[in-house]
């Protein structure tokens, strides 16, 4: 049966020319673009499929050069042995998915992918920009302690088991990453596609204070939802004055903010974003990393 999907992209109401290359989910316009590419990079346990649902048609359709990729043991890259692969090996993913891009991207990384995209502009990974969507917090004591609370059972599970299956195995786990407005139906839908995720970068995130990446050199905008169940807003605020970048809290919103109910909003702020630096003057920070 299909189940909507190419080569473990989702597929959604995509632009005629758009095509797929590899672990890229591409739509290219057939003209000069005045705005820098976007290339979308997904949270944990998740994969390009979250972008392609709503994100990947929406940039498109308004002339947007769009591009999100499955980091390795993802999407259609599943197959591939996850549990102990690092972040810095999903930072080359990016690496690698940056520089087949004509220009210097806005990176948008979401979740665990907020996190990828802090340590390639770190790494003087090249960028025009950053969107940080319900990032996560260099921190994570506090999450752990609330989620520790609310689910002591499945967070034991996945300390003993070293598996992220118990927070996205059922729909009544996964709906942590949406508000309380979103369907069931349709949360029990996405969780289908839902996955393991690696324990190490897991690891990885928790001695995030023990080695910050820099503060971004490009220009950043931090956005998240009103009704994130997962990350507080004082925690996402501490990130954005972090990185000295621009915040905006959205209402309504869950975590998975490209597929909750109102993620229109959320694509239009980061459209606005977008084109704030198309009509900036050109600087140095659009080509680090590119010399």
């Amino acid at each position: 049966m299909d189940d909507g999907t190419e080569g473990g992209i989702r597929r959604g109401r995509s632009d005629p020319g758009s095509v797929d290359r590899g672990d890229l989910k591409k739509a290219w316009a057939h003209r000069a673009r005045p705005t820098p590419p976007l290339l979308f990079v997904h949270g944990a346990a998740h994969g390009a499929w979250c972008w392609d649902e709503h994100f990947i048609p929406w940039f498109t359709e308004r002339g947007f050069q769009a591009v999100a990729l499955d980091l390795r043991g993802h999407g259609s890259r599943r197959g591939s042995p996850l549990r102990w692969v690092p972040l810095s090996a999903y930072v080359e993913d990016v690496n690698e998915a940056a520089a087949k891009l004509e220009r210097p991207p806005v990176l948008v990384g979401h979740s665990v992918g907020g996190s990828v995209v802090e340590r390639y502009l770190s790494a003087g990974g090249r960028a025009a920009g950053a969107v940080l969507a319900s990032p996560v917090p260099h921190n994570l004591v506090g999450f752990a302690m609330r989620y520790s609370r609310a689910n002591p059972v499945r967070f034991l599970t996945m300390l003993a088991t070293l598996s992220f299956k118990p927070m996205v195995g059922t729909p009544s786990a996964f709906s942590i990453f949406f508000s309380p407005s979103m369907p069931r139906n349709e949360i029990a839908r996405l969780q289908a596609y839902a996955q393991e995720e690696s324990f190490r970068a897991f690891l990885d995130g928790v001695l995030t204070p023990l080695a910050r990446p820099r503060p971004a050199a490009v220009p950043t905008l931090v956005v998240t939802g009103s009704e994130d169940a997962m990350f507080t807003v004082d925690e996402e605020r501490k990130i954005a004055d972090y990185h000295r970048a621009e915040f905006d809290l959205l209402p309504g919103i869950g975590h998975d903010l490209m597929l909750d109910v109102g993620w229109e909003g959320v694509a239009e702020r980061i459209a606005r974003f977008v084109r704030s630096l198309s009509s900036s003057p050109a600087s140095s920070q659009e080509t680090q990393g590119s010399e």
